[in-house]
């Protein structure tokens, strides 16, 4: 069921020291997380974001686009123009995998490690970079064209990536071979910015044109379980996250935010407390009560 007037929700901005937009959010535990965006801005907390620290790194400048923490210690971030570093002491220093020109190079949308060492990039040319050995080696797989959004990997063989609605693949041989996934889509192709999944199963995709798509056998096969109807139709979804079977969110352009209770059969729009409204690029829930977003403007 569908309500046009938000209904009241806890959520509440918390100050990030910055206005550059926030592209990604993922949190270790309940009060340690971390969020990457426009400007070479990292962003770290360790008090449930009470506060955010913004952490020196070699991308100076430069839109980083997502993040993955593996461990306390190990995590990777993604950028555009060749960006690829990472920490092995939660963010006092940092290594460089790739660092190119400013206005140069490919650039990374999204990043995904099973481990410190195996882990794969996706980014614009729908290319697909792999390492087994914590990036000092990498292997390029472009498959064809397009660019490439996000990704999950549920063990170090079985993984998706996520594009336009005719650019999603699967592997199930750690990323040697992709294949195309068939989505439901119809004749409308939207782009699929974030998949989410609570095991190895369940998952969820939002399309650009706010379809909801949801899997029960790992991306194999999707079905179409709802479509937000949003006034002005303009509006996109740009980000999906479920915390459990049951309990997730879909957030979009102009802060419209929507929550279901019943694994995405119904859904209920939110107040997010954004104002001026803001895009939302990413939601991170540590459980079904507990989550953050980010956005535009450093919201």
């Amino acid at each position: 069921m569908y309500s046009i007037k938000p209904v009241e929700s806890q959520w509440i901005l918390q100050s990030s020291f910055t206005s550059n937009n926030l592209y990604d959010i993922e949190f270790y535990n309940r009060h340690t997380g971390w969020a990457v965006g426009d400007g070479g801005n990292i962003l770290k907390t360790t008090n449930g974001g009470t506060n955010w620290l913004n952490i020196p790194n070699p991308a100076v400048g430069k839109p980083l686009s997502s993040i993955h923490i593996v461990d306390s210690n190990t995590c990777y971030v993604v950028g555009w123009f060749e960006t690829i570093i990472k920490s092995t002491d939660a963010g006092s220093s940092w290594i460089v995998i790739r660092n190119g020109a400013f206005g140069f190079g490919s650039s990374y949308n999204a990043v995904f490690f099973v481990d410190e060492n195996t882990g794969w990039i996706a980014g614009t040319g729908q290319k697909i970079l792999r390492t087994t050995n914590g990036g000092d080696s990498i292997i390029t797989e472009p498959l064809f064209a397009g660019n490439l959004q996000d990704m999950y990997f549920k063990d170090a063989l079985t993984g998706i990536v996520t594009g336009s609605g005719t650019d999603m693949f699967k592997t199930t041989n750690g990323g040697l071979n992709w294949l195309n996934i068939v989505m439901p889509i119809g004749f409308i192709i939207p782009t699929f910015y974030k998949i989410s999944f609570v095991n190895n199963l369940i998952g969820w995709v939002a399309g650009s044109d706010n379809r909801i798509f949801k899997t029960t056998d790992f991306g194999s096969t999707w079905d179409t379980i709802y479509t937000i109807p949003l006034f002005p139709q303009s509006i996109s979804m740009r980000v999906v996250n479920f915390s459990s079977e049951n309990t997730g969110f879909v957030g979009g352009e102009q802060g419209y935010l929507y929550k279901s209770t019943n694994g995405g059969t119904e859904w209920k729009r939110e107040n997010s407390g954004l104002f001026p409204p803001a895009f939302m690029s990413s939601i991170f829930s540590v459980n079904d009560s507990i989550g953050w977003i980010t956005g535009g403007g450093g919201k």
